[in-house]
């Protein structure tokens, strides 16, 4: 707007008589007093340095235009218009700013933050003239608003006048609707049909001397036909709709023709009759197919609404899906009837008595059981009367009555005859609403002969394990019998081989050597026999501890066999990268398995050399890889290698003495550990075992 147009304006509108508040905000209290100077003499003008006193202000006073600096410190105009939307929605927001802010002030009009924008310095005559335009704009929306008011208030009049006039006709039409509604959303399958056209073709047939119309329809099926093309479907309802299967009405209106196949015209003619009969109700029950052809079992309500009883232009068929319930009550049947089969021909007892032991039901298999011919001989007796001992009957009671349910309850009873059987039983106590008992029903079964079978297998046990308590024993004392000995041999053969030993030549160091070889051997099988039945018999008891796989076990078995791979100038390294080797386990069955596989491969190795490996493959566990470059192992054999007493050689031919224990051993100690073990083995390349723990948990 140009000045002239401002001056224009301005001149034309004199100082207001009532000074509308302006709050006028900016950090500059120079700018402040300056604004209120200039604009005085026409506005009531509130100052405020910030935007928080501004907001203040604002809640104290009734503020139609507000105008901001851009540029304060704290918050800026278009962050303190943005706060005060919320609660003073229809204030006229005006920006006072520089060039440099001009974006943000455009954004913030574009959002609607800001109604107007001043630049500094501000020209007085165009400030007056933009408060004067933000007022009048204030004033015509207060004036459309009240002017909406009343146009809301004329048209809730005119609606209301509406409603009043048109109340008998809504009136109808919710009687029509809920008609509609209890028709279109009846659960049941309901058809409006129209039969004045079978009515009238049927007033024209001459019957002649029949009355039997059933009979006279079964003789001329022509006519059953001709009548149901003759029916009009005017309407169905959506249960019917879901009865069939179908989407849409037009698949089933005025097509009768198409829907029922020829065991559904039996219904048809029924309803034929009873039109020429003058009947105005029909009901029966009917097995109809749908429309794909499905069986559905019915019960058929054909009715003629008041007004139609002279020609039949309105009937009302209502069609009820029984189908779950015929074939409920069908397997009721058949569940009574396998119960019963159940129950006469069990092979276990069942039966119901009274709280106090009176036989209410018994199958005959418990008559057969207690020996009896009948149930009215059996009855005579309570289940008292069976008890070997009658306070095993008070413990029973005791527990059904406590738990109301007991199972695998033994017992002894006397059957007619007095012999004694063992019977095992499972019942419930049954009781009505209010917990009350009211009789006890359960099963029996004789387990006499089995537990004839238990009481012999207990005692076979008992032999075995007093046999395998004798095995331990002599193995134990055979074991020092031939320790003590062996060790005296190995002894004083060490003595005499230092004293002679310059003395000698090497055939008989060698044959030295060869006792003290020998002797270890005999040691060495005691030692894997004894383990063999501890594991067996299961005496062997593992303590788990915290043990330094690498460190307690490993190195001392590498520094053990050393000599033993030195006399077959085989190389025996270890190799170890793990971090961690701890694990928890039992130690001694740890060191046999490494103790078992060390040896091995010492033993099958001719040249090259074992390697022992410590390493950490996954971050929870710790494998040892026992590796060698000996004979290897057989494919064919591997499955078999863990077997007691299996070796891959036989006979007195094989080339390498041995128990067959050592890797069964090794096996059941890995086991033990909750370990595992893995080989891999080529025949003539060498073998490699490798055995993975648990990691310790830190």
């Amino acid at each position: 707007m140009n000045q002239t147009n401002l001056n224009k304006n301005f001149s034309s509108n004199p100082k207001p008589e009532v000074k509308p508040n302006v709050l006028y905000i900016d950090d500059d209290t120079d700018n402040l007093t300056s604004f209120k100077y200039q604009f005085q003499d026409y506005y009531n003008i509130l100052l405020a340095e910030s935007g928080e006193d501004g907001y203040e202000i604002m809640k104290q006073h009734d503020v139609p235009v507000v105008i901001a600096d851009q540029r304060m410190p704290n918050m800026t105009g278009t962050e303190f218009f943005q706060k005060i939307i919320p609660e003073f929605p229809h204030t006229k927001r005006m920006i006072l700013t520089g060039y440099s802010d001009i974006h943000a002030v455009i954004e913030a009009i574009n959002i609607g933050r800001v109604y107007y924008y001043l630049q500094k310095p501000w020209n007085e005559q165009e400030v007056i003239l933009i408060i004067k335009n933000a007022l009048e704009s204030l004033e015509f929306q207060k004036q459309n608003e009240g002017l909406i008011r009343t146009l809301q208030r004329a048209n809730e009049r005119l609606e209301k006048h509406k409603i009043e006039l048109n109340q008998r006709i809504e009136e109808r039409k919710r009687a029509e609707e809920r008609f509609r509604n209890l028709f279109e959303n009846n659960p049941i399958s309901i058809w409006e049909e129209d039969f004045s056209d079978v009515k009238n073709y049927l007033d024209n047939i001459d019957f002649g001397s029949f009355v039997d119309y059933n009979e006279y329809f079964d003789n001329h099926p022509e006519i059953v036909n001709e009548c149901i093309n003759l029916i009009r479907v005017i309407d169905i309802n959506q249960a019917t709709l879901r009865f069939h299967d179908l989407k849409e009405k037009g698949e089933l209106l005025g097509k009768l023709k198409h829907i029922f196949d020829p065991e559904s015209c039996g219904m048809f003619k029924r309803e034929f009759i009873a039109i020429l009969n003058g009947e105005l109700h029909l009901e029966e029950e009917a097995n109809i197919a749908t429309i794909d052809g499905k069986q559905r079992y019915s019960n058929i309500h054909w009715s003629v609404p008041p007004g139609y009883e002279s020609n039949y232009a309105r009937v009302l068929v209502s069609i009820v899906d029984i189908t779950e319930r015929k074939l409920a009550v069908e397997a009721l049947r058949e569940s009574e009837e396998r119960f019963r089969n159940i129950y006469e021909n069990s092979t276990v007892g069942i039966y119901q008595t009274s709280l106090d032991g009176k036989m209410l039901l018994a199958n005959p298999a418990i008559i057969t059981m207690f020996g009896y011919d009948n149930f009215e001989d059996f009855k005579n007796k309570t289940a008292l009367d069976h008890y070997v001992n009658k306070n095993t009957r008070d413990t029973f009671l005791e527990i059904i009555n406590r738990e109301g349910t007991i199972y695998g309850f033994e017992e002894e009873m006397y059957t007619k005859g007095g012999t004694k059987l063992v019977i095992l039983e499972s019942a419930r106590l049954v009781k009505d609403k209010t917990g009350n008992g009211l009789y006890i029903e359960g099963v029996v079964e004789d387990i006499t002969d089995r537990k004839a079978f238990e009481n012999a297998l207990i005692e076979a046990r008992n032999k075995a394990e007093e046999s395998d308590r004798l095995k331990s024993e002599f193995l134990a004392q055979m074991s020092h019998e031939i320790r003590t000995p062996i060790n005296v041999i190995l002894n004083f053969t060490n003595l005499l081989k230092e004293d002679i030993q310059d003395k000698i030549g090497k055939d008989i160091k060698d044959s030295f050597d060869c006792i003290e070889n020998a002797g270890h051997r005999i040691i060495r099988t005691i030692d894997l026999i004894l383990n063999m039945s501890d594991i067996q018999i299961g005496s062997f008891k593992p303590s788990f501890t915290n043990v330094d796989l690498l460190g307690e076990i490993i190195q001392k078995l590498e520094h053990e066999f050393r000599p033993y791979a030195d006399s077959k100038d085989l190389t025996l390294t270890l190799t170890s990268t793990a971090k961690a080797t701890h694990i928890i386990a039992d130690s001694y069955s740890v060191g046999q398995i490494f103790s078992n596989l060390i040896d091995n491969a010492i033993k099958y190795t001719k040249k090259g050399g074992i390697q022992i490996i410590v390493e950490n493959k996954t971050e929870d566990e710790v494998s040892v890889t026992v590796s060698d470059s000996g004979i290897g192992i057989a494919d064919e054999y591997i499955p078999h290698m863990y077997e007691p007493f299996s070796q891959e050689e036989h006979g007195y031919t094989r080339r390498y003495d041995g128990t067959g224990l050592g890797l069964a051993l090794v096996k059941k100690y890995v086991e033990i550990n909750n370990a595992r073990v893995e080989i891999k083995s080529q025949k003539g390349k060498g073998s490699s075992f490798v055995v993975t723990f648990l990691k310790a948990q830190q």
